[in-house]
């Protein structure tokens, strides 16, 4: 492949330990807390020697705001913070979607609630380099313990946190170098960054050398952990487009660790959004069905002009979060938005409000959810037959998902998965292979 991202990683594999099991009825199970099988203190302990005191015990972040431990000052900063992503990035245990932390100890549930941990990992390791990653992945080997892998929890998927798991915590390991870069398909300047580095940082070290890179829509997204679309993307498309390599330096497969991407010159960015919502606009008779094809009406045009867009939609809800051109003028995005413009002008649409984020009941979370995954999904795949889906951000419980994320790759990559990794000790209910296990109620990990 020519032009793109450069990928090189360390992955670090355990030797294959044999681990103990535990049975919850006929199921051979992952050991969980409280039972025999789980490690003592003192095991514990000696772990924690082992990896350089880098061992968290997970305390739930919304427990300031319940008791016994609730501080109303502290549980008042933390709802202030809570719909943002750096308070997640930051805290070890913690979720983005809050529907993957199963409301376990949420900061707007009475104070009385329970804060259990719920969906949280037990324990996590802020891991330095490849001696921490390999030692945390021989440990939970060893004691038969649900490992999970997490960078900075940007997902919608549940896949940065697993009931009563050993976590490898990722985002520490940082690190963002600008460098030349020479093989067979491309040659030019690259940013090499270790896999805690989040997109503004790889942004803030090319800009100030006059380059730029595509990273991930949101700045705090973790590079290394994955992302496709950017604010560059139509003008040097998604992540898969830039790859140019993928690999380990020592042959085995596991952990990400770093990676360098392709830069470019940098040139002038312009960006605006664009907001329409029945919660923040009085003039609430709006047909928001007719915004929506005004706007899909104009968006081939908006796109082949060299402009980026990001936006989403619901019944009483417009979003373009984001329209960005690279080495656009102002004139420019202003042609490319003039048909949308008069189409709305034609409306009397002519301002509107930034939306802000209602109050959910978590019941109405999941039931939402089931009609997307019941209802709507099977609408949109008879009008889209194999079109697959983007992982990242879709239906996190699709019936079919081995074919809807994954499509005919999905047999080699199983045989590569039961090469490279025969245990299944790497898991997430949406990776290949993971067909093997199967989540119970109470959140063990058992085989299927």
């Amino acid at each position: 492949m020519t032009d793109g991202l450069a990928l090189v990683a360390l992955f670090v594999l355990a030797g294959c330990a044999k681990g103990q099991t535990t049975a919850a009825g006929n199921k051979t199970c992952k050991c969980f807390l409280g039972e025999a099988c789980w490690p003592s203190d003192q095991e514990w302990s000696n772990f924690n020697a082992t990896v350089g005191g880098r061992l968290i015990k997970t305390v739930p972040l919304g427990s300031p705001c319940h008791y016994p431990d609730y501080d109303a000052t502290l549980c008042e900063v933390l709802q202030s913070e809570w719909l943002f992503p750096p308070v997640y990035i930051n805290s070890f245990p913690s979720v983005q979607d809050p529907i993957c932390a199963n409301a376990s100890c949420d900061p707007f549930t009475p104070q009385k609630t329970s804060c259990m941990l719920g969906n949280y990992v037990r324990y996590t390791v802020n891991v330095t380099g490849p001696d921490d990653i390999a030692a945390t992945i021989q440990f939970a080997d060893e004691n038969n313990i649900r490992l999970v892998i997490r960078n900075t929890a940007h997902d919608y998927l549940g896949r940065s946190t697993g009931a009563v798991g050993l976590a490898i915590w990722t985002h520490y390991l940082q690190g963002v170098e600008v460098k030349d870069w020479s093989d067979a398909d491309y040659t030019g300047k690259a940013v090499k960054l270790v896999a805690g580095a989040q997109g503004l940082w790889a942004l803030d070290a090319s800009c100030a050398v006059g380059l730029v890179v595509v990273t991930g829509e949101c700045p705090t997204v973790g590079i290394a952990g994955g992302y496709t679309h950017s604010p560059l993307s139509t003008a040097f498309g998604l992540s898969a487009d830039n790859t140019l390599e993928f690999g380990s330096s020592d042959g085995r497969w596991g952990v990400r660790h770093r990676k360098p991407i392709l830069a470019r010159t940098r040139r002038p960015l312009l960006g605006t959004q664009w907001h329409a919502a029945s919660f923040t606009i009085a003039r609430s008779y709006l047909d928001y069905s007719a915004i929506a094809n005004a706007w899909h009406a104009a968006l081939p045009d908006i796109l082949d002009s060299g402009t980026m867009a990001t936006y989403y939609a619901e019944k009483d809800l417009i979003d373009i979060f984001s329209i960005t051109g690279y080495n656009r003028t102002q004139a420019d995005l202003e042609d490319a938005l003039v048909p949308f413009i008069e189409s709305m002008a034609a409306m009397n649409v002519s301002r509107f409000a930034d939306p802000t984020r209602r109050a959910v009941p978590f019941s109405r979370m999941l039931a939402t959810q089931d009609n997307i995954t019941d209802v709507v999904m099977p609408i949109i795949e008879q009008v889209t037959p194999n079109a697959g889906a983007y992982i990242n951000e879709a239906d996190f419980q699709p019936k079919d998902w081995q074919d809807v994320f994954f499509g005919s790759n999905d047999v080699k990559l199983l045989a590569i998965k039961g090469r490279y990794d025969p245990k299944g000790l790497f898991y997430n209910q949406l990776a290949v292979g993971s067909e093997r296990w199967k989540i119970l109620e109470d959140g063990r990990m058992c085989e299927a």
